[in-house]
């Protein structure tokens, strides 16, 4: 299963103003997107976006975390991601894992947002109604990919076709998710999941 997953500022995340993976596969006239900004609704859109903007880092801030979001700026990353729960299983089969992998294995590729910021914790944000239900640390994450490729061994270069073909599905999420890491760090920009 492919999840989407955007590194760009979260303003133009919430306007929507980005291409999707599918849309960028298909043409975005094969892709019908559901918006809520029709019509009269339109004009509220930008209060929307700031007001969304400022809960998010205030929740932050309510949790000793300071980060404030790029207001513009580039899409770094629009694309999908593939086989996490190859790489989630994969994790579970190591000696203490799931403690050793921790930021790995609560990671939430399906409503989660990663910012380049350092805490121990991923954040619940369920009740603040976001886009996203949980905040996680770039760095955390970061540590934690380089642990697991001590074993994965994933160069940076690599093209796909090399290593043991039974940890091919792992390898390819575990390389994957490396990249969006470093655009979020090299960017200063929150990694979105969707899926």
């Amino acid at each position: 299963m492919a999840i989407d997953a955007f590194v760009l500022p979260l303003p133009k995340y919430l306007r929507g103003d980005f291409t999707t993976p599918l849309e960028s596969l298909f043409g975005p006239d094969k892709v019908k997107r559901i918006s809520i900004w029709g019509g009269i609704v339109e004009k509220f859109r930008s209060r929307h976006v700031r007001r969304t903007t400022a809960t998010v880092e205030s929740f932050l801030a309510s949790h000793g975390i300071t980060y404030s979001f790029a207001t513009e700026g580039n899409v770094e990353i629009s694309q999908q991601y593939h086989n996490h729960n190859k790489l989630f299983e994969y994790l579970h089969t190591q000696e203490n894992g799931r403690e050793r992998f921790k930021s790995l294995v609560e990671l939430n590729v399906y409503s989660g947002m990663v910012i380049p910021c350092n805490f121990p914790e991923p954040l619940d944000s369920k009740h603040l109604e976001l886009p996203v239900t949980s905040i996680h640390s770039a760095d955390q994450i970061a540590s934690a990919i380089s642990e697991v490729d001590k074993l994965l061994q994933v160069p940076p270069d690599w093209n796909f076709k090399d290593g043991p073909p039974e940890l091919f599905h792992a390898r390819s999420s575990l390389y994957q998710l490396r990249q969006f890491i470093s655009a979020v760090t090299s960017s200063n920009l929150p990694l979105i999941f969707w899926g």
